[in-house]
């Protein structure tokens, strides 16, 4: 499968900076994450706006 959202090869840069390994199953399971999320979003209503911004972010994400 591959990637739609996401750079796997970023993601594999990253967790390599923080002393681990990113596996193809974990890649495609945070492109798939990302893709749930963004259709999330596009699903909305967010007071009629078109663009999806910060404030919609933090309601879909999480304001953590």
């Amino acid at each position: 499968m591959s990637q739609k959202y996401i750079k796997t090869a970023n993601v594999k840069k990253f967790a390599q900076s923080h002393g681990k390994r990113a596996g193809k199953d974990f890649c495609e399971a945070l492109d798939r994450l990302v893709e749930r999320k963004l259709l999330q979003a596009l699903a909305e209503h967010n007071g009629g706006k078109l663009t999806l911004d910060a404030s919609l972010a933090a309601y879909i994400l999480g304001n953590k």
